[in-house]
Parts: C-alpha cells; structure tokens; sequence
C-alpha cells in the first residue's frame, strides 16, 4: 500500500502540459452538479479555505525560517566559545610550570592559618618564608640591652622615685638621653616647662603607658614595648584590659605613637609580663611572655591553690611598611604552660635572631628546648642545638659556633660547650669551676657541693676571634657569729677564651677604676642590705651608724650583696657595664690592663 507521502511525491513529479491541464479541469467540471444562484454558507466556507490555507503556510514558512536562524545563531554562539576557551587552554599550556607537589599544602596551610590565628606558625611552617622584609646592612653587636645608642649618645630607663609611681603596674621609669658629648642628660620631653612627674603630657614620664622593654634605637625613632593603662586611668578598680602596644618616640621628645596593638585583650589577671626587643638588619624583633596567675583563697586569707596560665608571642616588626607579623605563637592561654620563663635572651648575628627557649612542651608550635635562630631575610624559624636542661641559660655565636652552658642540676657544676653549626659536632671546652679558680685561690670545686662557696654564670658572648664569660662567685665560708644568716660577699669577674676554651685572660670588675656611687644611693643601700666593712666583717642594717655609713661613703663602697656589674652591651670594640646606678664604658685593653673605666650616665636618681 503506497503511503500518504509517496502518494504526493508520486503526483507532484507529474508534469502536464498546459492543453492537458485544461482539458482535464473541463472534464471535471462536467462531472460536477448544478449550483444555484446563491450560494450557500457552507460554499461560501469552502471558497474561504484557501485563504486561510494560504495564511497557514505563510506563517509557517515564516517560523521555520525564524527558527533556521536562531539555530544558526546559536551555532556562531558556540562556536565563539570554542574559540575563546580554545585561546585560554592554548595560553595556559604555554605558560605552564613544573609541578610543584607541596603547592596545595602550601595553599590549604595558608588558607588554615587565615581561619586560626594569622602569620601563625605550625610545626610544617616553620621551613616557610613568613616574611620579606627590605634587609639592611648592620654590623653585628654581639650582646646589646639596657640602652640604646643612635651615634652621639645612648637612649635608657632611667629609675625615678616613688612620685611618679602611680600606674598599674607600679612602673616608675623614665625615658631618657645622655648626650656624650656634653655629658649631660635630659628627658626625652619637648614639653616647656614640663615637671616630668608622669603627667599625660609628658613623654618621657606619661603614665599613659608603662614600658615593659629596655629602648631600641632604629633609623631615626626610638621603639619600646609597653602596656596601654588609659582604660586603667579612667575606671580603676572596673579596668579589664591592658593593652600590649609597640610604641614609636620622636627621639626630641615631641611624639609618641602606637604602631601596633599586639594583644588587645590582655586583663588585670595577668599578673606578669616579660618582654624583650631588639633591632638586627633594619627591623624589630620581639617577644612578649604573659602569664596569669589566679589565687585562691582560704577563710584565713592565704592562698589555699594557684592556677597558673602562659602563653607567648615572637614578632617581625618592618618599619618600612609599617607591618606586625607573628613568626611564632603559643595560641591562647594554657594552663601550667610557660616555656619562656627566664626569658630568650635576643641577639642579631648575621643574617640571624638567635634565641633560647629554656623548656618544651607538646603544646608548644616550637618543638623542644635549646637554641633557635630566625632567618632574618624570611622569618623561617630553625632549632640550631637541643640543650634539655633548664640550668642551660647563657648562650652566645659567632661565625660557625653556638656556645652556652650546661649543667644537669645546678649552675655550681655548669660547662661551658662549643656547638659546630657545619659538622654538628658538640664538645665541652672548659667547666666553670675551673675558671673560678683562676680567680679566687682558696676555692675548691668541693666547696660548691658543701656550700662553702656560690657560682653563677651571668653573661656569654662571642666574636670573630673570643668567646667572653662574667660569672659571679659568692663567699659562704664567713658567717655571723650568732649564726644569724648574712649576705655573703660577692665578687664578679670577666674571661677572655679562644673558641677551644683556653683562657686568655681574666679580671675581676670590682676592681674597675673611676667608679662611683651618688651618696643617696649608697645610704638606701645599706639601710636595705647591711654593711660588710671588710672580709670578716658585716654590719646588719639595724646595727648601723652614722659613722659607719661616711666610713662606707670616704671608702668608695662597693655593692657586696650581689654582683652588680651586669654586662649590658658589647660592641667589637667596647664593653658596656651595668651596676644598678650608673653606666660606664671599657675597652679591651683597659679591661684586661689598667681597668680605668669611663662613667657615661647615672641610671638611678631618687629625689629626696
């Protein structure tokens, strides 16, 4: 059976000649029946239909072409696409990289630290850069704390009196500049007619802030950590919080400004905050130690239980831009957590900060105890040595050697090692007992296990050609005769080793030259700590005349309770020395010659 559709393919392949073509119409109209004049509604209709036919097929050949169109744009569309994405791939795989397998850890621990805590560092990020900061050149000082020098003078904190003891946290210290040249010191204050007695105003004494650092000095300002007590100062009693700020000084006295806030919600409970700052190749390195101590109290109003928390925080600040980073964080207070308390002792060498970390803890981002350094260039941290003892406190390097002591359980037996930084190599060079003899004749080693004689370390540090040890050594073989306990006497000294523990030389700094104490100073000392007038003699502060205190003064009295001449500053050439009161310079070769020291400024002042 022929379909529909070949039926039509069928007839319209037929081609009539027009004769043909009319002779078939009339036969056909032969065929049809008569019609009447008028025609019906049902004619009318049908000589309608192939208008509407015709409209039908018009609007039909009209959408077909509509949609012919459409599916061509759609076509152009498509193919632009294929262009363009054909252009990218092309472009990208002209351009592409190795593959970098640590690149999506890298970006998944960036990604973490932003939702956590930001430029903290995690154990895996301690070999990553952190930092870039636009490093200078800076000649290294081996050891530099307790004041700052800018080439004509040295900025300090000088010790002011009980007036100005009014903040918080009972801070009663004054910035202050001693100009070499003229010898004189001033307040850093450009306020006219200032009093410097702690007035908002004042920038030396403002009680604004309290300064928790010793000054630093780097490229024109000088920069301090400090707690902001405004809060304190307006509530009292009702303050919560104490700010840890950096703080800038116009080295006139003219400004002082806040450069970064470094823990905001820092409050009243914690009890006790140690930082330390230092400048090394143009930019700030910092640590801030925090530790809250909550006591309990009995019915009788003593302390039945104490919780203790720490936590710490080690900065890069980059003046140039202005920019605080966090190169490594303990996180949030944690409970009996406070692996910084003696402090990390900063010192720039190199292209490094190095640092000591006394105690380790699984907590701690900083895995274990020993010597750090932080890559200056990156701020990547490294372990350099493991030192596992917390008597291991002093610690100095130069060139390829870490040096520090060691000891198991006391200071009393400590060693003094050398720690090659090429080969790794750990050695002993020399104990201290053995430089303690150098200096005192009757002490024995047996003496320290008897308690017949004290040793402790004070400062390490080291150079291209020497390695430099100040120790104390307490007397206890002398004793009241009424065996009331005394202070023993107390002498401090100096050694000078080559890098395999040989001593060179040796001095005792009591016995430095041009030495001398403000009559005040001398008098509140011996109303606090008594009077040893000579090698058997000591007078307690009760026991004490006034003869006896101008014998002390006529006999250029020297502080016998605790060695006080701290080394605070070396650099290269000079050694600088702290002795609670003042502050004087001595070169090598004085040091270890004739010992005529250099006063340079009084850091204690008391106004009576």
């Amino acid at each position: 059976m022929m379909r529909p559709q070949d039926y039509r393919r069928a007839v319209g392949s037929i081609r009539w000649t027009q004769q043909q073509r009319s002779e078939i119409e009339a036969k056909l109209r032969e065929a049809l029946p008569e019609q009447t004049e008028t025609p019906s509604p049902e004619d009318t209709e049908l000589t309608q239909v192939p208008h509407y036919y015709t409209v039908y097929r018009e609007q039909e050949a009209r959408m077909k072409k509509e949609r012919k169109q459409a599916r061509m744009y759609l076509l152009i569309l498509a193919a632009a696409l294929l262009t363009i994405g054909g252009t990218v791939a092309a472009v990208a795989w002209s351009s592409r990289k190795p593959h970098d397998g640590s690149k999506q850890a890298e970006e998944s621990s960036t990604e973490t630290k932003k939702q956590t805590t930001e430029n903290s560092v995690t154990e895996n990020d301690l070999m990553q850069a952190i930092i870039a900061p636009n490093l200078t050149d800076q000649q290294d000082e081996p050891d530099c704390h307790g004041c700052a020098k800018n080439g004509k003078g040295f900025f300090f904190l000088g010790t002011e009196d009980a007036a100005l003891d009014k903040s918080a946290s009972g801070s009663s210290s004054a910035l202050r500049y001693y100009d070499e040249a003229s010898g004189e010191t001033v307040y850093v204050c450009a306020k006219p007619n200032c009093l410097h007695d702690g007035n908002e105003f004042c920038t030396a004494t403002t009680r604004t802030y309290t300064l928790l650092s010793d000054p630093v000095y780097l490229d024109g300002y000088v920069y301090a950590i400090a707690t902001d007590e405004r809060e304190y100062l307006e509530k009292k009693e009702q303050c919560e919080k104490f700010p840890t700020v950096l703080l800038r000084y116009a080295p006139d006295g003219t400004e002082i400004k806040q450069v970064a806030v470094l823990n905001e919600d820092l409050n009243t409970t914690c009890s006790n905050l140690e930082c330390e700052l230092i400048a090394h190749r143009g930019q700030l390195w910092f640590l801030c130690v925090y530790q809250r101590i909550l006591n309990t109290y009995d019915e009788n109003m003593e302390i039945s239980s104490q919780d203790v928390s720490g936590k710490y925080d080690l900065y890069c600040y980059e003046p140039e831009k202005q920019k605080v980073t966090v190169l490594a964080t303990s996180g949030e207070l944690q409970k009996d957590y406070h692996p910084w308390f003696r402090g990390a002792r900063l010192k720039g060498i190199g292209d490094y900060v190095y640092l000591h970390k006394y105690e380790s803890d699984w907590r701690d981002k900083l895995k274990g105890s020993g010597i750090f350094r932080i890559k200056c260039s990156t701020g990547q941290i490294e372990q350099v040595v493991s030192i596992k003892s917390e008597y291991a406190q002093f610690y100095a390097a130069a060139g390829d050697y870490v040096y520090y002591s060691y000891s198991i359980n006391d200071y009393n037996d400590a060693m003094l090692h050398a720690y090659n930084l090429q080969t790794g190599e750990d050695k002993e060079i020399i104990s201290f007992s053995e430089l303690a003899k150098t200096q005192a004749a009757w002490f024995e080693p047996e003496m320290l296990e008897n308690d017949q004689a004290g040793f402790f370390p004070e400062a390490l540090l080291a150079d291209a050609d020497h390695v430099y040890v100040t120790w104390q050594l307490s007397d206890h073989r002398f004793k009241q005769k009424d065996e009331v306990q005394m202070n023993n006497p107390v002498s401090e000294y100096i050694a000078e080793l080559d890098h395999n523990g040989k001593i060179l030389q040796t001095a005792n700094l009591g016995e430095m030259k041009n030495i001398e104490y403000p009559e005040e100073y001398i008098r509140a000392q011996l109303a606090s700590g008594g009077y040893h007038k000579d090698e058997k003699t000591y007078i307690r502060p009760e026991d004490l005349t006034e003869e006896d205190i101008q014998y002390a003064i006529a006999h250029n009295w020297k502080p016998s309770v605790s060695g006080n001449e701290e080394l605070i500053r070396y650099d290269g050439a000079d050694f600088y020395f702290d002795d609670q009161t003042s502050v004087y310079r001595i070169s090598r070769e004085e040091l270890f010659g004739d010992m005529n020291a250099k006063p340079l400024f009084i850091r204690w002042v008391k106004k009576w």
